[in-house]
């Protein structure tokens, strides 16, 4: 063995922090960056991140957390210090949605739109802040997990506190970008559109023909894969993505500008 091959061998592996891990799109993200990575997961979902947790095996941390308390936020990163001594990639992947329009009554409103931005916005910007002063200085990650929601105000009625909430996502996306890109962190955010196998299109309410009509309307004339949203974040959070930061990457097939 050269001293070159002894030095990669010899390297660290990286640690991830993925949030909203037990299924969908963090269950993805998690068994590929397992790969290369220690990881901590984390989501409310204690019994689903267990699954997942015990599937990918390795060195994984896994932690049932809701990602709008501050205590639990604060506890999660204190037990990847102790475990890892190091933290490289923050993956915010944590989210829901439920329908909100003009017509909800107001106090049911108020209380949807509260519980939205609490795990989508809030919850991601806990994360970050609370990660930053532990993220590699250089070669820190934040990868936030926006929607194409926050472009087009989603697809029919029923989106306000999620769009609202995913749109808040880019705008502190750069705030973040702004403020640690100086020390080697870069912050982005991915915008996906239809995904398959995550819940999105049932969650979400849309009929077959409604599916049949999006797809109409994306160029690449396909739902995306979990393959999709994982090779770019892939990219955004990997060493070779060390000068860009503060983009909003659309994993959408084009339906973006349909």
């Amino acid at each position: 063995m050269t001293s070159q091959d002894r030095t990669a061998t010899d390297k660290p592996r990286r640690v991830a922090l993925i949030t909203g891990a037990a299924s969908g799109m963090g269950a993805a993200l998690a068994a590929d960056f397992a790969r290369d990575h220690d990881l901590c997961l984390a989501d409310w979902n204690g019994e689903g991140l267990a699954a997942t947790a015990v599937e990918i095996g390795n060195s994984t941390l896994a932690r049932k957390l809701d990602v709008s308390d501050r205590p639990q936020v604060q506890a999660t990163i204190e037990a990847i210090r102790e475990r890892f001594g190091r933290l490289d990639v923050v993956i915010n992947c944590a989210g829901f949605s439920r329908s909100l329009t003009t017509r909800t009554p107001l106090a049911e409103a108020e209380e949807i739109f509260d519980n939205v931005v609490a795990v989508n916005l809030k919850g991601a910007w806990l994360v970050s802040a609370a990660a930053a002063p532990l993220l590699s200085r250089p070669g820190g990650r934040i990868l936030n997990i926006s929607s194409i929601s926050a472009f087009s105000g989603g697809r029919k009625p029923g989106s306000l506190a999620y769009a609202a909430a995913k749109a808040g996502i880019v705008g502190m996306t750069y705030g973040l970008a702004r403020e640690l890109s100086p020390d080697g962190i870069t912050a982005n955010a991915l915008a996906p559109g239809m995904v398959e196998n995550t819940g999105f299109i049932a969650s979400a309410g849309n009929s077959d023909e409604r599916t049949k009509l999006i797809l109409s309307e994306t160029p690449a004339g396909r739902a995306g894969t979990v393959h999709d949203i994982v090779a770019a974040a892939r990219y955004l959070a990997s060493p070779e993505a060390s000068f860009v930061t503060g983009h909003v990457l659309h994993v959408n097939g084009g339906w973006m500008f349909r």
